[in-house]
């Protein structure tokens, strides 16, 4: 599952490594991300695929 850290915390599982404000985390464990959002340190975040278009030509200029 994948999380955004809303808040510095020294993670528990990880040897006690600082998780910084801002970071992107992406956890194969969905219980443990699940306990950080509900302790308020992250925040569930979505990963969005765009599909690439074409943009139209510009027309010459004069």
């Amino acid at each position: 599952m994948l999380v955004r850290v809303t808040r510095d915390y020294y993670d528990k599982d990880a040897g006690k490594k600082l998780r910084s404000r801002g970071a992107l985390l992406d956890y194969e464990d969905a219980k443990r991300a699940e306990e950080l959002i509900a302790k308020g340190v992250a925040v569930a975040a979505n990963v969005e695929t765009v599909a690439k278009t074409k943009a139209a030509p510009r027309a010459a200029k004069k």
